[in-house]
């Protein structure tokens, strides 16, 4: 039997004050050239609020959030878009709401909605994930 139920909300997972460091880092990790990372002037040109953190670390925030909310879980799917770019200088907040739990064996398989959103409740990501979580370890008596 399910302890969670449709509409529970997940802890919320935030990152703050992302900058040019961090997304350099991931730059130089992921092998990625793109100069709009990196470049204020050129960001500026494409009308960009600055440089742009990529997409995968955004995603990432979301799978962290899931993870610290249910380490003993495995993320089987996850479908998003992206919606928004993060910059330098923003705050994001992973969030997510259950939206189904069903039990099977050896545990529940839950559905959630979730989101990524800027300090300024801007969406930058939206999408699903399913997570099949173990059975509740039996009460002792």
């Amino acid at each position: 039997m399910t302890s969670l139920a449709p509409g529970t909300v997940l802890p919320p997972f935030a990152m703050h004050d992302i900058d040019l460091a961090q997304i350099t880092e991931f730059m130089d990790l992921m092998g990625d050239v793109n100069p709009v990372h990196t470049d204020e002037a050129l960001t500026a040109r494409l009308g960009l609020r600055g440089p742009v953190a990529q997409g995968p670390a955004s995603l990432a925030y979301v799978i962290n959030m899931l993870i610290a909310w249910r380490a003993d879980g495995f993320l089987e799917r996850l479908e998003f878009r992206f919606r928004d770019t993060v910059t330098v200088g923003d705050t994001v907040t992973a969030g997510g709401v259950v939206q189904t739990v069903e039990d099977i064996e050896g545990g529940e398989l839950v559905q959630c909605g979730v989101s990524l959103e800027l300090q300024t409740g801007a969406e930058v990501l939206s999408g699903a994930a399913s997570m099949r979580l173990p059975a509740a370890a039996p009460a002792e008596s």
